[in-house]
């Protein structure tokens, strides 16, 4: 919410963008819908904020990919496919409602081990390939 560079082109566009979107404008219809879509298993809102990510730059724009801890999630996510909590983010609700997931401190030492078990687990699903002589 604090990117320098979406609020920016929301100010020069007078239009807010996806990664940072204004409340205001969303109808009332539409803020629902995202509030309830952010309480579903398919749509995870995730606070990204300097001051609570530690070692991430204020004016970083790249941190999807620059920031380990941010990369290490999304990698998570596309190769074990799993639940924000189940890669080690913690659940927050808005004052209006909305659900989002942030970084907990330790999140460096949980990554770890859930990285970990997830490898175990799809090494142990991938069915036995026989080899024929």
């Amino acid at each position: 919410m604090k990117d320098s560079v979406l609020s920016l082109s929301a100010r020069r566009s007078q239009v807010s963008r996806a990664g940072s979107p204004s409340k205001g404008d969303l109808s009332e219809t539409d803020f629902n819908w995202v509030r309830d879509a952010s309480k579903e298993p398919g749509l995870a809102l995730i606070g990204i904020d300097a001051e609570t990510i530690s070692g991430m730059s204020a004016r970083s724009h790249d941190f999807w990919y620059s920031h380990p801890w941010v990369s290490s999630d999304v990698l998570t996510q596309f190769l074990f496919q799993k639940a924000s909590h189940e890669r080690g983010l913690v659940e927050n609700k808005s004052d209006s409602g909305l659900r989002y997931w942030t970084f907990p401190p330790d999140y460096p030492q949980r990554i770890i081990g859930i990285i970990e078990a997830a490898a175990e687990t799809k090494k142990s699903q991938k069915p036995m390939q026989s080899h024929s002589e």
